[in-house]
């Protein structure tokens, strides 16, 4: 019972002011002391006196509220005073009202003798970068944290794509660390002991189209009045470029035609080029495809009739936006050649002669 007083105390405001005043009664009025970033705030100042009320000043932590609201003149008592707006994080604080009686000098003023004080709550997202880039293969720790929670019942969704409907889907998804291969909602219960939550799960980066997304957390929040406020992070585009296909190593010919493929995805259209011993080639010497779809980018580099015995060949494609760099791992290109070091000698045999004939090849290392 103690409990349940005290938090009624504190989300009403019902006081009264000093005994010299028994004809006025001040009230703050409001129906939740907890409220997620973006919420409505609603409050009310009410006000039972024997004499007229002519004004009514909203106060928070000590100065002026930036709020006001309306006091309509020509009420009757109680007198009633409402300012409404958007829950902010500078919004957290102490209130009060402070009622004007008289229609003329001297004025007096009543105030509730104790304040109503408000929680804003919101949740942070880590990292704090807006936009992340990520390799193929990378892990993506994220962390949602929660704060200013009292006690609670809170549950934890983590979001991909606000425009689709629910939650996150398995493949290449956002993965609890708790548990792996599925997104998965986390309910928590907790006291006054701990007002903070974190959820951290991680993201691998894959070459999943769907990875490449944004990502989120939502909290629904029951406190010990059992209010719900709905809590929402602030998105993070998670942008994920990396090679699908590297080049190949070749060992050809003189003479042969080479061929040589890389695939990338990201989150755009790259602009391909190829170095041979990292000077660029000339793109009449390559194709590229981009498949929207899939997000893929192919790319083929065509030389005819190679004739350098070794080089080293990457595919760089480059995308718009931070990091935007990437290079594939070099491929080698050995280009072998067969000559004779010895040949046989022309000569003439006499009938019945044996001869040994030698003859030896000259190949590139590690060719037979």
């Amino acid at each position: 019972m103690f409990l349940s007083a005290v938090y009624f105390l504190s989300v009403w405001g019902a006081v009264f002011t000093d005994s010299d005043s028994t004809d006025t009664e001040v009230e703050v009025i409001t129906y939740n002391t907890e409220y997620a970033l973006g919420s409505e705030i609603v409050m009310t100042c009410k006000i039972t006196a024997l004499d007229t009320v002519s004004g009514v000043r909203w106060i928070k932590d000590g100065a002026d509220f930036r709020e006001q609201g309306e006091f309509a003149a020509g009420q009757s008592s109680p007198f009633q005073s409402i300012v409404t707006f958007t829950a902010a994080a500078e919004d957290a604080g102490t209130y009060n009202c402070e009622a004007t009686l008289g229609t003329a000098a001297p004025f007096t003023t009543e105030t509730a003798l104790i304040d109503v004080s408000l929680t804003i709550l919101a949740a942070e997202m880590t990292p704090a970068e807006e936009t992340v880039y990520l390799q193929i293969g990378e892990t993506l720790p994220l962390a949602c944290t929660f704060k200013n929670l009292a006690t609670y019942m809170l549950t934890i969704t983590w979001l991909r794509d606000p425009s689709e409907s629910g939650s996150c889907t398995p493949a290449g998804e956002v993965e609890p660390a708790t548990e792996t291969g599925k997104c998965k909602v986390v309910s928590m219960y907790n006291t006054d002991v701990d007002d903070t939550v974190v959820s951290r799960p991680n993201l691998q980066a894959s070459s999943d189209p769907a990875v490449s997304n944004t990502y989120s957390c939502k909290g629904v929040y029951n406190n010990i009045a059992n209010n719900k406020e709905v809590i929402t992070s602030a998105a993070r585009n998670v942008v994920v470029r990396g090679f699908t296909i590297q080049p190949t190593s070749l060992s050809l010919g003189v003479g042969d035609d080479a061929a040589f493929t890389c695939e990338t995805v990201g989150e755009s259209e790259p602009t391909a080029v190829w170095l041979l011993d990292s000077v660029p080639q000339a793109s009449s010497l390559f194709s590229s495809v981009y498949t929207p779809s899939t997000r893929a980018t192919k790319s083929v580099l065509s030389l005819v009739s190679v004739t350098k015995q070794r080089s080293a060949v990457v595919c760089r494609m480059t995308y718009p936006g931070e990091g935007g760099e990437i290079n594939s791992q070099p491929a080698t290109l050995s280009v072998y050649s067969i000559g004779f070091v010895t040949s046989p000698q022309d000569r003439a045999f006499d009938k019945g002669e044996s001869y040994e004939m030698t003859c030896s090849l000259r190949t590139e290392p590690g060719i037979v």
